[in-house]
């Protein structure tokens, strides 16, 4: 009972990560760039490929992490109400101890594909689309029970086999089309840093975003999202990492 527990509250806390935005005022960065910062965010993207990483890591109550990080190629292209930005999987590496090789496995085979196209409003936000385009749904559930049984019978450590079997959940339900939200102002950073500090039964979330984006243009450079669950006299702590960059070659191809 007491893992159902937790599932259900972590799937109440995902849900609020990303509506938590819109509750932001859009000032800190946007009185820094001036009034041309609309202009300059256009031509930032304006026929441009960049580079987007991801990482995810669990933090080990040993100090260790089990982490992935995957890497897309991302092409925004203007449309009437803003921008379609359409991606591509290029590269995933997974850092996790060797008693949870078919975690890492898993996560390098995974099909991502649903993860794009995402849009953009005309102001950078993120704008909600219709739920990603699911995998094989059965395949998915019996590789996360297959996963599931080899973490529980590795020799990992309880911390790591708590932290591997929520990551193996993350993925099944990707490969079922479900997706934990991304930040809503993840392109184009409102603010510098802001908290959030929610009650939950037994305890407290508090989820930080920081936000580091050019100053000219408004357009991310990097994003973090830690959220640090605290029940019961435990901690337990998920870091988003999310950094952007032109992708050099394509854009000497395209010249």
């Amino acid at each position: 009972m007491a893992g159902k527990g937790r599932g259900v509250k972590a799937a109440a806390i995902f849900a609020l990560l990303g509506a938590m935005v819109f509750a932001m005022p859009a000032t800190a960065f946007a009185q820094e760039q001036g009034e041309t910062a609309g202009d300059s965010f256009v031509e930032a993207l304006d026929g441009q490929t960049f580079l987007l990483s991801r990482t995810v890591a669990h933090a080990m109550a040993d100090g260790t992490e089990i982490s992935v990080t995957r890497t897309y190629r991302v092409r925004p292209t203007p449309v009437p109400d803003g921008w379609l930005v359409e991606g591509e999987s290029i590269a995933v590496e997974v850092d996790a101890p060797p008693q949870l090789a078919a975690l890492a496995e898993m996560e390098r085979r995974r099909d991502d594909s649903g993860t794009f196209p995402m849009r953009l409003d005309r102001d950078g936000m993120l704008a909600p689309l219709p739920a990603a385009r699911p995998t094989d749904s059965e395949t998915a559930r019996q590789a996360g029970d297959l996963i599931a049984a080899r973490i529980g019978e590795s020799d990992a450590s309880d911390d790591q086999k708590l932290a591997a079997t929520a990551m193996a959940r993350a993925l099944v339900a990707a490969g079922q089309g479900k997706r934990i939200a991304w930040p809503v102002d993840l392109f184009r950073p409102i603010a510098a840093e802001r908290i959030e500090t929610l009650e939950i039964e037994g305890g407290t979330v508090i989820i930080a975003l920081t936000a580091q984006a050019d100053l000219q243009s408004g357009l991310m450079q990097r994003f973090e999202r830690r959220v640090t669950t605290q029940i019961s006299g435990s901690e337990r702590v998920v870091r988003e990492d999310w950094e952007l960059r032109r992708d050099q070659a394509e854009s000497s191809t395209g010249e």
